[in-house]
């Protein structure tokens, strides 16, 4: 008995097909025009806006103020804390603690409402000056009144960030928004 050759012919014919397949694409395929081409711009640097020390220590001390006020809320009188805070806020701020209250106004599934919230302790960590705006990280102690479905209340303490973004507006700093943040940029 006679041993079978490798298929030889059959390697050299796949071969010859896909260089021939390769040659009919890398004809047909357009060249780039070289004239055509542009060349990137740099990116353009974000010019940043010169504040004075004393500047941003008021921004400081107002980011304070706002967020002891803007984080508070009573379900007496659930708009209050806007109208206290609508002196801080710039002509394009939009309102997302106005979503936030709907849903605490709303008992949840379980009959858990929350009644009271009230500021306790307010830090600012650190602050930054990004493009034409101030960033102000401030992290928020609070207490909030709970009330159940049976109409037992209950106190709880609670803590979270937010990163209070101002902008000036006419020769006045206002807050163009407040962002959930999650990391801080160092000074």
């Amino acid at each position: 008995m006679r041993a079978r050759r490798p298929p030889y012919l059959f390697f050299i014919f796949a071969g010859i097909l896909l260089i021939w397949v390769w040659y009919k694409y890398a004809t047909a395929t357009p060249k780039p025009d070289p004239s055509l081409a542009t060349e990137a711009e740099p990116p353009k640097p974000v010019a940043k806006i010169k504040v004075s020390q004393q500047e941003m220590e008021q921004i400081k001390v107002r980011s304070k103020k706002f967020a002891e006020v803007y984080f508070s809320y009573d379900d007496q009188q659930p708009k209050h804390y806007f109208q206290q805070a609508s002196t801080y806020l710039h002509s394009q701020f939009v309102d997302q603690r106005a979503k936030e209250l709907k849903e605490i106004n709303q008992p949840n599934k379980i009959g858990v409402k929350t009644i009271f919230e009230q500021p306790t302790k307010t830090e600012i960590l650190t602050s930054y000056i990004q493009g034409e705006q101030i960033c102000v990280f401030v992290d928020i102690a609070r207490d909030v009144t709970l009330q159940y479905q049976d109409g037992q209340t209950k106190k709880v303490k609670d803590a979270f960030n937010r990163l209070i973004v101002w902008e000036k507006e006419g020769d006045e700093w206002k807050v163009r928004r407040v962002e959930h943040q999650t990391y801080m940029e160092p000074d």
